[in-house]
């Protein structure tokens, strides 16, 4: 495997989740619909409508919030020790303590996805990225980690050598307002897509 090839494999999960892998909150709202996705937070926090959430529900919330980056941090850890397992194992416990419907599982669909890839399973990374995108169009949610899913679909495709369909994925991925990080991968992945026509 070409050296440069080996470390995009490795680095894959840094790099696809750009900032949001380090603060691992994995949902950046574009800026328009930053009062709606605070509105839809809030409800998600407290199912009763209308009502705000009591002292006692945020408390929980951030714990949950905490709980939850606690996990992502630990799985990026993990997965630089060479321990893909282990990381797996703190994606799970991180998607224990959030909703089906929370947009930060989101980001657990790409980092998982991005372990997968990294230990070349491409049908759990294709499976990983494939949920990633569903919850998103779900939710309804356009950013940095839609675009790493899309991106990280379009580098398992370019593995499988379908490179029409995978320069699709990139081009979505650029349409979805993704990180510095996540741009440039996308650019370099279609300029070297367009160098194998």
């Amino acid at each position: 495997m070409p050296r440069k090839l080996f470390l995009l494999t490795l680095l894959v999960p840094i790099l696809l989740g750009g900032c949001a892998w380090l603060r691992g909150d994995g949902h950046e709202p574009l800026a328009e619909d930053e009062e709606a996705t605070e509105e839809a937070a809030e409800e998600v926090v407290s199912p009763r409508k209308g009502a705000r959430p009591s002292d006692e529900d945020k408390a929980s919330d951030s714990i949950e919030k905490d709980d939850v980056a606690a996990h992502f941090k630990a799985a990026q850890q993990r997965l630089e020790e060479g321990a893909p397992a282990e990381a797996m194992q703190e994606l799970d416990d991180a998607a224990r303590a959030m909703r089906e419907d929370d947009p930060r599982m989101i980001s657990y669909h790409v980092r998982k996805g991005g372990v997968s890839l990294h230990e070349k399973d491409l049908s759990a990374a294709k499976a990983a990225y494939t949920a990633g995108i569903q919850l998103a169009r779900r939710l309804e949610i356009k950013d940095g980690m839609l675009a790493d899913a899309y991106a990280g679909m379009g580098i398992c495709l370019v593995r499988e050598k379908k490179f029409a369909y995978a320069k699709k994925f990139f081009e979505r991925g650029l349409d979805s307002n993704p990180s510095a990080n996540t741009k440039r991968i996308i650019e370099e992945q279609l300029g070297s897509l367009s160098k194998k026509r």
